[in-house]
């Protein structure tokens, strides 16, 4: 079963359905070619273009060879059932469809494990399952070699028990072209004096980092161009994209040579082109090839370190993890961020029982295991709109600001200022000032601070007295649900697992029900790590959600470990998936 994730854009038009009988015997061997109406090109001898025709075609010559048991027939006008339905378009509207329901001999396992032995010659094979509407599917999907002008071509599988001796099967050609670029696209590399190269680090390795550069040698404006020529236009772009390095290419032509160029990261598998202040359809580009390109210009580095730095690291490594925080030291900065907001002159202590308006009252905290939350009441002179501008205009020194209102538009009740602060010590994750503000009487205004702090807790014994060099290999397991849902297991070497292990040894536990926002991904994974001698524990992590990652040692679970995706990045480069899945 596809999962296209909640990016599919409303309106989309399946092409129509499939009419095909299933082929069935023995081994059907094949691949996908090209045929019917010939691929177009991009003017100017850019990458092939796909079409609809010949995508619907391809879809049809799938469908029309399924490599299904002897005995399978079409099942007629029976309906799909609700387990089975699924939106197998990719965001955009560059790809056709063709499905057909039909009955094969034998049960799900029976028939799934026939498709594996019978794939198409060439064709990658993945396989899965899901318990939907009480009914359990199998799920079997093969993404063929497909020809100039086509993204991808995928058959597509779902298998249900449907009698004691056969299953239903729910069978889908999914093919995605690549449309034509324009003109204005195709790039000369001398009509080009410079090019201005700008990146930003946002993986793993110099978060945030950023650097920019000029060049002028006509080789680097040579292949910078000769990639640009060669990616063909995106079919879709709109793919889960939690963290990616981004970039700018800018051309600036001679004099007399037409207009600038701009081309910058998108996604993560697209890029964005602008000639001349006019924007041109985006192109694909994934794997990656220009992403690198810029980083390798820029002498910036994505990847963790060298086999050699990380040996190095370990022999250097003290253990015993970072140093957690506590209550009394979120108490006592939560008091000093009380004292920060610099207020109007007059301001005074609310007298003892003075009412709070309901409104700026401070709301209960989401969680209160590793938060502390403390409330001053005070009077200021002057309406609420103009307190929220005193304290904008003199916010403390760091702080990042948020304003707004409350009420019905044009009607507010209260007004707020927040205050986000950098922690001044290892132990604290996060310094947050609340001023809320309402009317009162004779033009002052009730105001009520609120300091929020959360701190790191203390991690287990256990997961401080891991040793990173105890382990021959980890084993790890990716639950792809994105494009399709499929399962990858890979074991690596020892190194790879001291290497992870290490970055492990290094992360705080994680606070309590941390308020963080989580982005769709298109995988999540379990790590096993085999230790080397009998009395190593054994350990297993998985990087479910985007803020901690869930760690058991000898099956027992211990504190999270705050990780904001870096593990699940190292992941997706050392199993070789997709860029944009990180």
């Amino acid at each position: 079963m596809r999962a296209w994730a909640g990016v599919v854009l409303a309106g989309l038009v399946l092409s129509g359905c499939g009419t095909a009988v299933a082929a069935t015997g023995g081994g059907a061997r094949w691949t996908a070619t090209g045929g019917g109406q010939q691929a177009e090109r991009t003017p100017r001898g850019g990458p092939t273009a796909g079409s609809r025709a010949e995508a619907a075609g391809l879809a049809k010559r799938l469908l029309a060879r399924l490599p299904l048991p002897p005995g399978t027939v079409s099942a007629g006008k029976r309906s799909v059932p609700e387990g089975m339905r699924d939106l197998p378009g990719a965001p955009g509207g560059d790809w056709a469809i063709q499905t057909r329901l039909l009955v094969a001999p034998g049960q799900p396992d029976v028939v799934s494990a026939y498709l594996q032995r019978h794939h198409p010659r060439g064709a990658s094979v993945t396989t899965g399952s899901s318990d939907m509407f009480g009914e359990r599917t199998l799920d079997v999907n093969f993404e063929v070699r497909a020809p100039a002008g086509i993204q991808l071509a995928e058959l597509g599988f779902q298998i249900q028990k449907l009698t004691s001796t056969t299953s239903l099967v729910y069978a889908d050609a999914f093919v995605v072209w690549y449309p034509a670029r324009s003109a204005a696209e195709h790039l000369s590399a001398p009509a080009f004096r410079s090019v201005t190269v700008t990146a930003t680090l946002n993986g793993p390795a110099g978060q945030g980092k950023h650097a920019g550069r000029t060049f002028t040698q006509r080789a680097i404006i040579a292949k910078l161009v000769a990639v640009i020529d060669d990616l063909p236009a995106v079919p879709y772009y709109a793919v889960p994209c939690p963290l990616f390095n981004t970039y700018s290419l800018r051309f600036n032509p001679l004099r007399g040579y037409g207009a600038s160029v701009t081309v910058e990261s998108l996604s993560c598998v697209a890029a964005s082109v602008t000639v001349g202040g006019r924007d041109q359809p985006p192109l694909w580009d994934s794997p990656p090839r220009l992403e690198p390109l810029a980083l390798q210009l820029l002498g910036l580095r994505s990847e963790p370190g060298s086999h050699a730095e990380i040996q190095s690291q370990i022999r250097s490594q003290t253990g015993g993890g970072p140093r957690p925080g506590s209550r009394a030291e979120a108490l006592a900065y939560g008091r000093h961020l009380l004292t920060l907001p610099v207020l109007p002159l007059g301001t005074r202590a609310a007298k003892r029982g003075q009412h709070v308006p309901t409104e700026i009252s401070s709301p209960a905290p989401p969680f209160a295991k590793d938060l502390v939350s403390l409330t001053r009441p005070l009077v200021a002179p002057g309406t609420p709109a103009q307190v929220q501008a005193y304290l904008l205009a003199h916010a403390p020194k760091g702080a990042e600001r948020s304003w707004g209102q409350m009420g019905r538009p044009g009607a507010p009740t209260a007004w707020d200022v927040g205050f986000f602060l950098p922690t001044p010590q290892e132990g604290l994750y996060l310094a947050q000032l609340e001023v809320t503000m309402a009317p009162a009487a004779n033009r002052t205004s009730v105001v009520n601070e609120t300091a929020y702090v959360i701190w790191f807790p203390t991690r287990s014994p256990a997961e401080n007295l891991l040793n990173p060099a105890g382990y021959r290999s980890v084993t790890v397991t990716a639950d792809v649900v994105y494009p399709h849902t499929r399962e990858v297991t890979r074991a690596l070497s020892g190194l790879t697992a001291t290497r992870l292990l290490m970055f492990l040894g290094g992360q705080q536990a994680a606070p309590d029900d941390a308020p963080v926002s989580c982005p769709m991904r298109g995988a999540e994974f379990t790590l096993r790590f085999l230790p080397a001698k009998p009395r190593t524990p054994a350990v297993r992590v998985t990087t479910y959600g985007c803020w901690a990652d869930d760690i058991w040692i000898n099956g027992v679970r211990q504190p999270a470990l705050w990780d904001m995706g870096t593990l699940h990045s190292m992941t997706v480069h050392l199993l070789g998936l997709p860029g944009w899945l990180r």
